[in-house]
């Protein structure tokens, strides 16, 4: 979502960015210039010490006031109850109204490469049933009923392809294009795509930032008003307990009921309404 800081930056203040971080665990908490590879060709992001980093304004990602959450412990973080994410970091560098859209460019290779698999495939979704379950258990959504929702639109005559981490369960009947060795390969494989199905979290940032709308399933751990985008089909709980930012196991029997109460059914209606919106629009 920095990306989208740094082009509001660039376009409200004129100024390009360096993105930094404090150095956990070490005193006095020396910066650190990150270079991740999703800021690869941002024309507003100076990458690393490089030519242009002394002119720049260092945009410190540890900002307080630039974080949507107030505090984050073992068990839970505390969300900020004001604005979406992208709004709440631009506020802390006096940059106004926002557009909630990420922004990722890829090279000319890189979309060769996503475009190989339209050439091959046709039209195609992807499609992520797996979460990282290292901040929170409580995004996850059953395999089994995933297979269900692939079944289903597999019947319906979609082409699914999953990416994602590669040693993972693969969906029965979906291309595997899991493990891919970049997350620039992944977004370019959904730059061709239709659009994006999957659980709240990175592939949905990406899917923005590459230009196409996604099913998300939200359940009841964070709300979309935070960190969603108004253009998808978001699917989030209407438990009195959500959005609960629980990183331990739901307190409802274990399992998380927010996801629970998702049905497989309305996955495969949400996806092929916001299909036939994005190949028929009004």
């Amino acid at each position: 979502m920095w990306t989208a800081v740094a082009r509001e930056h660039l376009l409200q203040k004129g100024g390009k960015v360096v993105l930094t971080n404090r150095v956990v665990g070490r005193l006095p908490w020396p910066r650190k210039v990150l270079e991740d590879e999703v800021f690869t060709n941002h024309p507003a992001i100076v990458s690393g010490m490089g030519d242009g980093a002394r002119e720049a304004r260092e945009l410190r990602l540890d900002n307080r006031r630039a974080n949507y959450w107030t505090k984050i412990t073992r068990d839970k973080i505390f969300y900020k109850p004001e604005g979406h994410a992208i709004e709440i970091a631009c506020g802390a560098y006096g940059l106004k109204d926002p557009e909630i859209r990420c922004e990722v460019h890829l090279t000319e290779e890189e979309i060769a490469f996503g475009r190989t698999y339209r050439e091959d495939l046709g039209p195609y979704v992807v499609i992520e049933p797996h979460t990282k379950d290292s901040f929170t258990v409580n995004k996850r959504y059953d395999f089994n009923r995933w297979q269900e929702v692939a079944r289903s639109l597999k019947k319906a005559g979609l082409t699914l392809v999953q990416v994602g981490e590669g040693g993972k369960r693969v969906l029965e009947g979906a291309v595997d294009a899991t493990g891919l060795p970049s997350i620039r390969k992944v977004a370019a494989v959904i730059h061709q795509a239709d659009l994006l199905v999957a659980p709240e979290g990175g592939l949905m940032h990406l899917a923005s930032g590459v230009g196409k709308r996604a099913v998300i399933l939200f359940g009841g751990y964070v709300s979309p008003g935070l960190t969603g985008y108004a253009e998808n089909r978001n699917i989030e709980s209407r438990r009195p307990c959500a959005p609960c930012g629980l990183r331990t196991a739901c307190a409802h029997g274990g399992a998380p009921r927010c996801m629970e109460d998702i049905r497989p059914e309305e996955i495969c209606e949400h996806t092929l309404g916001l299909l036939d919106e994005t190949r028929n629009p009004s």
